[in-house]
């Protein structure tokens, strides 16, 4: 305890101080005078053009783990590309095996479903491409799939296609034989 004491009493005047700044900060922020004001929006400015200067010093310790997040996500994305070449690898290799062409030969168009009816009797979407997009009815829709149905009915901007689950779905096709 006296050794609490004497610290106090060596260090009076800086505590003395302390308490006397916080008492007048205390006064001048409950305080509404216009020089007062005056005196805030000073210190504000004068705070903002410090607080501008220091925040060009870089944090480490901010810096340190954005760097071990981007390192973390360096790996993961290089294993990714490891990975995704070996299947464009085989890729290529299984589509030799089989025939198959790199791309269709017919021009491709790729539309929204923007509604979509799934009563048992009538399956059928609507895509938000039509004619103006070169659409006509009983082209066929595709997806990454394979057939998934056909245009029935087209208007300017907007065609229905009837699904492959619709009982009334029809398509032509042909075997390809080797």
């Amino acid at each position: 305890m006296q050794r609490l004491f004497n610290i106090v009493r060596s260090f009076r005047e800086y505590l003395l101080l302390s308490i006397l700044i916080l008492c007048s900060l205390t006064l001048l922020s409950q305080n509404d005078n216009p020089q007062i004001r005056e005196i805030r929006a000073y210190t504000v400015g004068f705070v903002g053009v410090i607080q501008n200067a220091l925040s060009i010093i870089p944090n480490v310790f901010e810096l340190q783990r954005e760097n071990r997040v981007l390192r973390e996500l360096n790996v993961n994305l290089a294993d990714e590309v490891s990975r995704l070449r070996e299947a464009r690898l085989e890729n290529l290799r299984l589509r030799a095996m089989i025939g198959l062409r790199e791309s269709s030969k017919y021009p491709l168009l790729a539309a929204d479903v923007v509604a979509k009816t799934s009563h048992l009797l009538r399956n059928t979407i609507t895509l938000n491409v039509g004619e103006e997009n070169g659409v006509k009815v009983d082209m066929p829709i595709i997806s990454e799939f394979g057939l998934v149905g056909k245009v029935t009915a087209t208007s300017s901007r907007y065609s229905i296609g009837q699904l492959f689950y619709n009982i009334d779905f029809r398509a032509s096709a042909k075997i390809e034989r080797r």
